[in-house]
């Protein structure tokens, strides 16, 4: 049987989801045929987010957007989904140009995936799949050049929570907490579901860990549907895009579920 082979996308250099699931699926001889590494050295990226995030939340982020994010401090806790992930299969932490180096991948830094360089990549590469890692929206040049094929794990179920902070806001509209792999497409996640993973809540989890946890769980599903593909690719749901689009949460409800948590109110979801 041919190993599938795979093209990888990444937000920024230490995206440790990304890393993950790179030499996990190393290690299962499917071919990582080149990582697709956004440069944070964007002007436009930095606009971006402060649009959509606020002047005030750019401090917050600087570290991850640049590159040079330090997790030191919050790996020590015990409790991090994707701490007790690298640990369990004993991946060691670094970064995504370093272990292309290693094993031979190439890697390409872009000012956007849907730019000339990175779309020409995808349309010259013969792969199984484009997995989605993080890089930004997508457009249709990409989404066209990669013939449909991308997957990527959504922290929510789909279609009722689509768009940003979708765990908490699954949580919040009473949404059990699932990760779903679906294809993307040129609306907002509104591509074919592939699949659905629970994501259950944990004593005394914060809204960082059950996020983390969504990831972890994605890895693991993203992995599982590379090495176990369906027969067909899925269609697109009728309707999906009817459904509620998410945005980011705003502080006072941020607040509000962490009480929550804090309380107890999630435990058996």
């Amino acid at each position: 049987m041919k190993s599938p082979r795979v093209i990888l996308t990444a937000g920024f250099n230490r995206a440790r989801n990304v890393l993950a699931i790179a030499e996990l699926l190393r290690r299962r001889n499917v071919r990582i045929e080149r990582l697709l590494v956004v440069s944070p050295y964007s002007w436009g990226r930095l606009r971006t987010y402060v649009r959509r995030e606020g002047l005030g939340a750019v401090w917050d982020v600087a570290p991850r957007l640049f590159g040079w994010e330090d997790t030191t401090k919050r790996d020590e806790e015990t409790s991090d989904p994707l701490r007790q992930l690298y640990e369990r299969h004993d991946i060691e932490r670094q970064s995504l140009s370093s272990w292309a180096k290693t094993y031979d991948v190439p890697f390409l830094s872009v000012t956007s995936l849907n730019g000339e360089e990175a779309v020409g990549a995808i349309e010259t590469a013969n792969v199984d799949w484009v997995i989605y890692g993080g890089g930004g929206i997508l457009r249709e040049s990409f989404i066209d050049a990669a013939c449909g094929r991308i997957l990527n794990a959504h922290s929510g179920p789909l279609p009722e929570v689509r768009g940003m902070n979708a765990c908490e806001w699954a949580l919040l509209l009473g949404h059990e907490p699932t990760v779903t792999v679906h294809l993307i497409n040129q609306g907002i996640d509104t591509g074919g579901i592939i699949s659905e993973h629970p994501a259950p809540i944990r004593n005394r989890d914060s809204i960082e860990q059950i996020r983390k946890r969504c990831v972890a769980v994605g890895v693991k599903a993203l992995c599982e549907t590379v090495l176990d593909p369906p027969e067909r690719l899925p269609e697109t749901r009728k309707g999906a895009d009817k459904h509620r689009q998410c945005f980011v949460l705003a502080p006072a409800l941020e607040e509000l579920l962490q009480k929550r948590l804090a309380q107890g109110e999630y435990q058996g979801q």
